[in-house]
């Protein structure tokens, strides 16, 4: 049988879910992706982690740790004061 689409990432087990984001906000979401090196999915993933204290997905860790050089651990969800 012959797959379609791309392989699965090496992850564990995740779960699709849609989000509806303001169009004003989407491009500047797609921005700092590109920035942070991830595909948006990604992006999401880690920062939805950072904003709620839960442990970044160690695959896009891997991602981060393949596009960067080494500044330490990433943050890219400032908290609002």
């Amino acid at each position: 049988m012959t797959r379609k689409g791309p392989a699965p990432k090496a992850g564990g087990h995740r779960e699709q879910l849609l989000a509806r984001v303001p169009t004003e906000d989407a491009q500047a979401y797609r921005e700092m992706a590109k920035e942070a090196g991830l595909p948006v999915t990604d992006w999401v993933a880690l920062t939805l982690a950072q904003a709620t204290g839960r442990p970044a997905p160690e695959y896009v860790l891997d991602a981060l740790a393949d596009t960067r050089t080494g500044n330490g651990s990433p943050t890219l969800f400032a908290a609002a004061s």
